[in-house]
């Protein structure tokens, strides 16, 4: 959907500038508990790396599972919910036809079922 693609790339940008700012901070601090300052910087990176991986999957989860939040993000091109459609024969001014249907997002996708009146 072109509302998450477009909200990951800013998270991309966010994220990696966060992690910039946070590397040049714990680099500043751990200076002194290290004795190499390669060690330092590689023991640090890798703590930052993995720090944006779980920060991401936490997200990612949290986008997955609340409604509330999808709502957030995508606005006025939220779908999902209960729809209905009814059919009606104009000769007679009756319900010819009438569908009951529900989208809902798993795992990245939207998912459409329907059940007839």
């Amino acid at each position: 959907m072109d509302v998450f693609e477009k909200y990951k790339q800013e998270y991309k940008l966010i994220v990696g500038s966060l992690a910039s700012i946070f590397t040049a901070f714990i680099l500043s601090i751990t200076d002194k508990y290290f004795i190499s300052p390669t060690v330092t910087k590689i023991v640090v990176v890798i703590f930052v790396i993995l720090l944006v991986y779980f920060g991401n999957a936490f997200l990612d989860n949290r986008i997955e599972n609340s409604v509330w939040l999808r709502r957030l993000l995508l606005g006025k091109n939220y779908i999902e919910g209960y729809y209905y459609d009814f059919t009606i024969d104009k000769e007679t001014n009756s319900v010819k036809h009438g569908v009951l249907f529900c989208i809902d997002y798993f795992k990245g996708l939207y998912k459409a079922s329907n059940s007839y009146l």
